[in-house]
């Protein structure tokens, strides 16, 4: 065995050395002609391709496109380059290892580039590395990327992208390095480090991070619990998986998300569009393939160019779409073409973007200035490598076309590695193997043909059946589409239901069929009530309630309508297309003008200032019409009126009575009514049939306390619902919020008035626990506030309970109106009399510190925390900024 490595091991190392010659050949002469008698003429020119601009004249001679690893989608007698997924562009993971044969071979090709660039080729140094990789692999299958190496190839894949018009940056590009992540949480924490260092207060750095080679990468928020906050501009969760362990979802901090609010340098009413749009333009699906080795979690950004926000994210149809509504509010004659309306308006879209970001100095750059550098770019690169590998299709930015010198140049697109690959999965690429990873599947399909699988599930159909055996036996529920006039009804259903039981697998629920002749969807909708009858939380989650306004104020609005119909009558609000045909309008379903203001419209937020100019539109009394249209147009104004008053919608049509409302109107242009949070304050193991909310029922008075008495919308329902009504409701994970896994670490809560309520939820668990599975766990450590301890102290018996049992190692409060002693606060609890044990705990022991309550409480804690800090590791106070945010992230 020994003698048979060694002999394996020193044709590695002939290998390498007939692959340096080759590329020492290759350097000097780089293309040889085989004359008719066999022999071979080298010519000292290499073989190129010229590239013309059809502006100037120039002529660049591309040798470069030699070294393309990959085929791109072209065939002899169709140009597919204008295809936005071209398949030489896209790839996932590798789903065998790589042979280690090809693998050396990759390998040896990039150490060679490597040190060719730092003109140390065929240096005892390259040589020796070169040595160690072939052992590195013979010995693992694998190798390791030296630091540098790793730097090297991401600067080098970004100066290799054809697609990005701002590569005249590559050298600059930041490189961290993650490798050693192990788990979801730490490559979130590297991400939150990277999206804060990126940002950079908007002056944005270009950066990659790269962590775990062979990293899978699966788009599950949904079933990992994330929940759409139903907004326009919602930031997506991120979703991590690491070394094969399941996924996990992570919501970003909210301070790491600069967003930008969209305004135009002349035209005032551009901002009651309430546009927005992120400073940072981040990309998390790229695979870099860099010396046969994947790096499939490699988020990367540069910054933005305006076009991608002012023209494709705003004015793309199938995007926001706002072209049509910029070019009206400009006076443009919209319905007709050959005045260039669209032109017009799409250009005072990017105005607005540029003006936006510029004034808020975050970094952006139009596409006449990207056009030019990218020029400059590419000059350098054909003088430099001889080539430079480009899409012109993806370059030419979407507007100005041929005024850029962009679209005058020709270019070649190729791939040379390193590369960064798009990654695409299509859902009827599901490897079967990962089935023994699976939880719970869920399969939703239907049937063609004699009893088949649809199309894109032929694949899954035949792996499927060849199964012998599951080694996890997962859960699973299947529900099959079909119409019962055919004889092989939901068949392809029934197969994979029979199959999964077969292989061993518990079914949640019995197969469910959908006939689309006979109530499918009611029969769907059945079926999803007994599948999913479970609602599943952990300690820290939120529970989300879809509320109803109060009937008093519902039936004050109906009031105003003018053509409000019977209270009991059924509508449906439809909208015409530009096509000139009608279709359903999908905010809200069919339903009552009441059902619709108490359940799904917003009628308590005071009225945005692009609402109080349609308002405007419609009052009939002329000093009205001129008080809402300064409300619409003044800013100052307008929130000196909206704070002072915070008036609902019926007391704005009380202010302005001779607003004549239509029930299309109201129900078109009012807001939907968003769900409201609340912390779970109860432990699903302790209570296991009920779910616990701590809710202060919020009533105040507007206009300095003496305008009307105003209900804060859904604790008033709560507190008004009849017993055993049905809450419309959902589970929102938080992920950062809950209890440690490893119970022996140390834990400070701190949360005054109804704040407590999630740490109700882990003394809980921590009791049920020690009851029942006999762990016993640190005891926390609780700092609760309140006004006055015979008023407002929530809980206090189960706290006191709770420290007699050790499950709360301390308990100390902060009473801010007990009679005869000084208002105490939270934050004073900590600085007076824990600061020494809140540095211990969180310092040495890496210890957590939870908080829960209003946003000036919390902003009172951290400013004492920073100050603790500074003070106990003398640090400057933007030092202790720092590391308070370094033990956020942990």
């Amino acid at each position: 065995m020994f003698v048979l490595l060694g002999f394996v091991w020193h044709r590695a190392r002939a290998a390498i050395k007939l692959n340096l010659n080759k590329c020492i050949v290759l350097g000097l002469f780089s293309a040889q002609k085989v004359l008719q008698n066999n022999t071979i003429q080298t010519s000292r020119c290499p073989r190129h391709l010229k590239i013309k601009n059809w502006e100037t004249g120039t002529i660049l001679q591309d040798a470069l496109h030699h070294e393309a690893k990959e085929v791109l989608n072209c065939q002899n007698k169709v140009c597919q380059g204008s295809l936005m997924n071209p398949k030489g562009l896209i790839r996932g993971p590798r789903e065998e290892p790589i042979p280690r044969d090809k693998l050396l071979h990759q390998a040896a090709e990039f150490i060679h580039l490597f040190y060719n660039t730092l003109q140390k080729a065929e240096t005892e140094e390259h040589t020796t590395r070169l040595e160690a990789v072939a052992q590195e692999i013979e010995r693992t299958g694998t190798y390791q990327l030296t630091k540098e190496e790793l730097i090297f190839a991401t600067k080098q894949a970004w100066r290799n992208a054809p697609r990005c018009i701002g590569r005249i940056q590559w050298s600059n590009l930041q490189v961290f390095d993650a490798r050693s992540c192990t788990n979801a949480k730490e490559m979130f924490e590297h991400l939150c480090r990277h999206v804060e260092y990126a940002t950079n207060g908007g002056n944005i750095r270009s950066r990659i991070l790269c962590l775990l080679p062979f990293f899978p990468f699966s788009q599950l928020c949904i079933q990992l619990g994330w929940r759409a906050k139903y907004g326009c501009f919602d930031v997506l969760p991120l979703v991590l998986q690491a070394d094969g362990q399941d996924p996990e979802l992570f919501e970003l901090p909210p301070e790491l998300v600069l967003e930008v609010s969209m305004e135009h340098p002349t035209y005032e009413w551009f901002k009651d569009l309430d546009l927005k749009w992120y400073a940072l333009p981040a990309v998390s699906n790229m695979l870099l393939e860099v010396g046969g080795l994947e790096f499939t979690a490699c988020p990367f950004n540069g910054w933005y160019m305006g076009t991608e926000i002012g023209v494709r994210d705003f004015c793309d149809a199938r995007r926001y779409n706002i072209l049509q509504e910029v070019g009206r509010r400009m006076g443009l004659e919209t319905n007709k073409l050959s005045s260039l309306w669209k032109d017009k308006a799409v250009i005072e879209v990017n105005i607005a973007v540029l003006h936006s970001f510029q004034k808020q100095s975050i970094t952006i750059m139009d596409h006449h200035s990207a056009a030019e550098s990218f020029m400059k770019y590419m000059q350098n690169e054909y003088r430099i490598r001889g080539g430079c590998p480009a899409d012109w299709v993806w370059l030419v930015p979407p507007i100005s076309g041929s005024i850029t010198p962009l679209f005058h140049q020709e270019m070649l697109n190729y791939i040379i590695s390193p590369f960064y690959y798009y990654q695409v999965t299509c859902m009827g690429d599901y490897n079967l193997r990962d089935l023994d990873k699976e939880t719970l599947l869920l399969v939703v399909t239907s049937t063609f043909g004699n009893g088949d699988a649809p199309s894109n599930g032929k694949t899954l159909q035949n792996a499927l059946l060849s199964m012998k055996q599951l080694s996890n036996k997962f859960r699973y529920a299947v529900f099959g589409l079909g119409s019962s006039m055919y004889p092989e009804f939901c068949a392809f259903a029934c197969l994979v239901h029979q199959k999964l039981a077969q292989l061993g697998a518990f079914p949640v629920s019995p197969m469910g069929e959908g006939d689309e002749l006979n109530g499918q969807e009611e029969a769907f909708r059945n079926w999803a009530i007994l599948t999913f009858q479970e609602i599943n939380y952990l300690p820290g989650d939120h529970l989300g309630i879809f509320p109803a306004n109060r009937k008093a104020l519902v039936d004050g609005i109906i009031s105003h309508v003018a053509d409000a119909p019977p209270f009991n009558e059924i509508f449906r609000l439809e909208t015409c297309r530009d096509c000139g045909y009608w279709a359903p309008y999908k905010k809200f379903p069919a339903c009552t003008l009441s059902q619709a203001l108490m359940h799904f419209l917003d009628v308590t937020s005071p009225p945005s200032q692009q609402l109080l100019r349609s308002f405007s539109q419609l009052a009939e009394d002329k000093s009205e019409k001129e008080r809402l249209n300064l409300l619409c147009h003044n800013l100052e104004e307008y929130n000196k009126w909206k704070f002072y008053n915070s008036p609902t919608i019926l007391e704005v049509l009380e202010e302005f009575p001779s607003i004549r409302l239509s029930t299309s109107f109201l129900l078109s242009q009012l807001p939907l009514l968003k769900p409201r949070y609340y912390s779970i304050s109860s432990s699903q193991d302790w209570e296991p049939q009920e779910l616990h909310l701590t809710v202060a029922v919020v009533t105040y008075r507007s206009r300095n306390g003496k305008g009307p008495v105003h209900h804060g919308v859904c604790s008033t329902w709560l507190n008004t619902v009849a017993l055993k009504k049905t809450i419309p409701c959902f589970i929102r994970s938080a992920a950062g919020f809950q209890l440690p896994k490893d119970p022996r670490k140390p834990c400070i809560l701190i949360g005054p008035g109804t704040g407590i309520a999630p740490f109700r939820s882990f003394w809980q668990q921590r009791h049920f626990d020690l009851e029942k599975k006999g762990i016993q766990g640190r005891g926390l450590i609780l700092l609760f506030g309140c006004r006055h301890s015979s008023l407002d102290h929530l809980y206090r018996e189960e706290m006191e309970e709770m420290h007699r049992k050790g499950i709360l190692q301390e308990v100390y409060t902060a009473y801010s109106r007990h009679p005869g002693s000084p208002k105490v606060y939270v934050q004073d609890l900590l600085r007076n009399k824990l600061e020494a044990e809140v540095y211990r705990l969180l310092h040495e022991e890496e210890g957590h510190l939870y908080v829960c309550g209003d946003i000036h409480m919390a902003s009172e804690v951290a400013k004492t925390l920073k100050e603790m800090f500074a003070k106990k590791l003398s640090l400057t106070e933007e030092e202790a900024e720092d590391y308070c945010f370094q033990l956020k992230v942990r």
